[in-house]
């Protein structure tokens, strides 16, 4: 190689040394900024707000359903271990059963731990959790019907440890006050939908009947039940069976109630799969209690009156089986 080459090649790999490093550094910046912008992106979606269309719910620390942040700091505003009667389950549960009806029929201590979309994976995790803090706990009771089936996917196992054992500090601190989140917001308000805002309304045994005044009915919710599989089935049984043997090792009781639907909706289609899985619990069925069309919300929801009826009919079956 010619001393002329040698400089040549010198120059030459000097000069790509250079368009490599400004290369590196550019694309390095570019990554960096986008994963900044896509962080960003995460933490206002999973910390501020749920968008449902026109309707703006906050949510908050522990899970991405409002309604569970609100029955938690519900239920851990005061010594909860004096429990005996605990409510486990969905807006099922939430809207449609009194606890504190429950608790003056059956003179067990009680309280309705349930929340929208509240599925039985999550029943048991729950109940992981506070059963070993709850030692009156003497019966829970899981109403459900066909809303219920499948996974919920709500927190993190770590996030409900630390929160119920009081280390999660900001979500302990929350403040139980849904008027404060009544805002407009592009001429949209937060909870701007009756219907979402009562059903955080928790009496002090952690219930939200339905009244039937400005009531917002749903079209679809009217005339539609959800459609479940066999493996949506399957994994309700599965975590159902979990249930049982936690509570079984607790020294609990656990009841199942299967609750009515719309008399125009009910089905053998619709319950006999659902009537099958039940085997082997304590089974209310109450699958075709003949309430009217008038009762309903919607497809499955109660209002007040037809809660009051249905949990005092749940209370007289507890206190038979």
């Amino acid at each position: 190689m010619t001393t002329c080459q040698l400089h040549l090649f010198i120059f030459s790999f000097r000069g790509m040394s250079k368009f490599l490093k400004i290369f590196g550094v550019t694309t390095m910046s570019f990554v960096l900024l986008l994963a900044l912008f896509y962080s960003s992106i995460l933490f206002k979606k999973s910390n501020c707000e749920v968008r449902w269309s026109h309707l703006f719910i906050p949510t908050h620390a522990i899970s991405t359903s409002t309604s569970l942040n609100y029955k938690l700091t519900h239920f851990l505003s005061e010594d909860r271990a004096n429990v005996e009667l605990l409510v486990l389950g969905s807006s099922m549960a939430i809207n449609n059963v009194d606890a504190g009806l429950l608790e003056q029929k059956t003179s067990l201590q009680s309280y309705n731990l349930s929340s929208w979309g509240q599925r039985m994976n999550e029943n048991y995790f729950l109940l992981q959790e506070l059963m070993p803090k709850m030692p009156q706990l003497k019966q829970v009771l899981i109403p459900f019907n066909v809303n219920d089936f499948g996974l919920g996917d709500k927190f993190s196992k770590k996030e409900l440890k630390a929160y119920a054992s009081g280390d999660l500090k900001g979500a302990a601190a929350f403040d139980y006050n849904p008027n404060d989140y009544i805002k407009e917001v592009e001429n949209a308000k937060y909870l701007e939908v009756r219907n979402h805002y009562r059903t955080l309304q928790f009496d002090r045994w952690g219930s939200a009947l339905l009244h039937r005044e400005e009531f917002v009915i749903s079209e679809k919710r009217w005339n539609e039940l959800p459609d479940y599989s066999a493996q949506d089935l399957e994994s309700f049984k599965c975590y159902l069976d979990s249930v049982s043997v936690l509570a079984q090792s607790y020294n609990v009781k656990l009841f199942v109630a299967l609750l009515p639907i719309r008399v125009d909706l009910r089905s053998s289609e619709a319950l006999d799969p659902v009537l099958e899985i039940c085997q082997g619990v304590h089974f209310i069925d109450l699958s075709n209690y003949p309430f009217s069309n008038q009762d309903y919300a919607d497809c499955t929801h109660l209002f007040v009156d037809a809660g009051i009826e249905l949990s005092d009919l749940l209370a007289k079956r507890i206190l038979e089986k």
